[in-house]
């Protein structure tokens, strides 16, 4: 799933952010002023570059980038990738 480490990550520190009212309308307002990903598409999601690891660092809105789905999905997919070959030593 392509939400699964920060999921995870969500979990461990014990917070609902994603489903906040909050984070929504932060969301909503990131992407109104920000519109397209780094590859030209309309984004759809708001990442955390790099991963929030905590609630702070979540609400840094210095590391949200707008990303379209196959660009977020695949940056995360290669994050999780070196998380297990990280792990994995």
């Amino acid at each position: 799933k392509p939400f699964a480490s920060a999921v995870r990550t969500e979990q461990r520190i014990g917070l609902n952010l994603y489903g906040s009212a909050r984070w929504q309308k932060a969301r909503a307002t990131h992407l109104e002023h920000y519109p397209f990903c780094p590859c030209g598409a309309v984004a759809t999601t708001v990442d955390h570059d790099p991963p929030f690891t905590d609630s702070a660092t979540f609400w840094n809105t210095d590391t949200w980038v707008s990303r379209c789905a196959p660009c977020h999905n695949s940056k995360t997919a290669r994050e999780a990738h070196a998380k297990r070959r990280r792990s994995a030593r």
